[in-house]
Parts: C-alpha cells; sequence; structure tokens
C-alpha cells in the first residue's frame, strides 16, 4: 500500500511541474482553454496546487499513521470534485477530460477506503 500511496504523490508532482514548465500542455490535459495570461495563471495555480498535494501525499505516508493518509486522500477527492466543476463552467473546455477528473477522484476514494480496510496502523 504504501508504494501505491507515494507513486500517487509522486505522480501528482510531476503533473505539478509539467503544468508549470508547460502550460498550454497543462492547459489541454486539465480541459480548459489556454486562452490569455489569466487562463495560463489558473493554469500554474493548479500546478503549485498539485505539487504541495504530492508533497502532503508523500510525507503523511513517510512520517505519520495510515489513520492521517486515510483521512488526507478521502478528503482530497474535494479537489478532482471541484475540478470537474471547473470544467463544466468554463466557456470552450473539452469535456473529454472530464473521465481524467473522476478518475483521479477515483484513486483518492478507493486508495482512502483500501487504507480504512486494511486498518489504521502504521
Amino acid at each position: 500500500m504504501t508504494w501505491i500511496v507515494l507513486g500517487l504523490g509522486c505522480f501528482f508532482c510531476g503533473l505539478g511541474l509539467l503544468f508549470l514548465i508547460f502550460p498550454h500542455t497543462g492547459a489541454d490535459i486539465f480541459g480548459i482553454p489556454a486562452v490569455g495570461a489569466s487562463a495560463l495563471s489558473y493554469v500554474r495555480a493548479v500546478a503549485l496546487r498539485d505539487i504541495a498535494l504530492g508533497f502532503y501525499i508523500v510525507f503523511q505516508t513517510l512520517c505519520s499513521t495510515r489513520r492521517a493518509v486515510r483521512i488526507l486522500l478521502l478528503s482530497t477527492v474535494v479537489i478532482p470534485a471541484g475540478d470537474m466543476l471547473l470544467v463544466l463552467a468554463s466557456e470552450g473546455a473539452n469535456l473529454t477530460c472530464l473521465p481524467l477528473h473522476l478518475a483521479s477522484a477515483g484513486c483518492f476514494l478507493g486508495l482512502g477506503l483500501w487504507i480504512r480496510r486494511t486498518g489504521d496502523r502504521k
């Protein structure tokens, strides 16, 4: 379980770096049009959020209890749910990207529930 959660944290750090370095690509992946400086600023904010999220996941997994990691993962479902709403509300959004956000929510929910099922031991 630890390696899977660590991998998820590293994935989000990498995704955030990708969005930060290549914001147009990040916008395409996220599902919003990258037109104008404000759109690119939003993509960079998402990038920093994802990098921070990756660090939270990695360090909670390495330095905390399973219960804390479970709570973090389950509460993180709010992020992709909100992202889906943002894509839906964005004019010119690419709705084919919604399954990516849904899969992200599913990962957080599934891992959080799996940790609960396996118990809250370290």
